[in-house]
């Protein structure tokens, strides 16, 4: 059945049902791999702006 609420009114009741941090952290996973999939080039800056000074 197709539901009529936006996609963020999907996702975010179930985001709050995090019982366990390793179920988080796979979510953020998840999360990251559809991002970078989507959205190669933001996430290239992403990841340029987050990391460390090479010296």
């Amino acid at each position: 059945m197709y539901s009529t609420l936006a996609p963020s009114e999907q996702i975010l009741p179930s985001l709050s049902n995090i019982n366990h941090p390793i179920e988080g952290i796979s979510l953020l996973i998840i999360l990251a791999v559809l991002f970078r999939w989507k959205w190669p080039t933001t996430w290239n800056r992403i990841l340029k702006i987050l990391s460390a000074e090479v010296k």
